[in-house]
């Protein structure tokens, strides 16, 4: 019996479909082993899209870069990981709902651009004045009603966009702002 299933397998008649079928099989391993490699591809730009570094850093949650953009994000606060970001420069938090700055603003200390303009503010810190670095602030389509002293000692800001706020007036006292280029 043996003999017989031997002779039937290696017959002249079934070679071509056993060779067909490994060929199909190896042809499967390379198809099946391509996709596996697009789908890890598309998987490691999926991480990477969602963060999963800045989750995996947590010294330097941007890994080092040093503008953010949280625009249009429908945000009522600003993120805790941002004041980790001790590399920042820029911060762009334009058009959310956020409705006030938190004390911890000023751990920014190489904070250089903040641009938060049509959101829901209503005052600002005192801590504002601790951005040593800060060069150009918008505040502009907020609900400002007054700036806090420390503000007008940001000695290296060179333009501040304040319209269409509900300001009234503006201190006589602002040589702190020796840097001032546009208001």
């Amino acid at each position: 019996m043996k003999e017989a299933l031997s002779n039937w397998l290696f017959s002249d008649r079934i070679s071509p479909l056993i060779v067909l079928s490994c060929n199909m099989f190896v042809i499967f391993r390379f198809y099946f082993c391509v996709v596996m490699i697009r789908f890890l591809l598309i998987f490691a730009i999926f991480l990477s899209s969602c963060g999963v570094g800045r989750m995996l850093n947590t010294k330097d949650p941007l890994g080092g870069k040093t503008r953010l953009d949280l625009s249009r994000k429908g945000l009522n606060s600003i993120p805790s990981y941002v004041f980790e970001m001790e590399n920042l420069k820029v911060l762009i938090l334009f058009d959310n709902n956020i409705t006030e700055i938190p004390q911890n603003i000023s751990r920014l200390q190489n904070l250089e651009r903040l641009d938060m303009g049509k959101n829901n503010l209503v005052k600002l810190p005192e801590q504002i004045g601790d951005l040593v670095s800060i060069k150009d602030i918008s505040f502009q389509f907020n609900n400002i009603e007054t700036l806090p002293e420390s503000f007008f000692s940001l000695s290296t800001l060179e333009d501040i966009n304040l319209i269409s706020n509900r300001l009234v007036y503006l201190p006589d006292n602002m040589e702190g702002l020796v840097s001032l280029e546009r208001l």
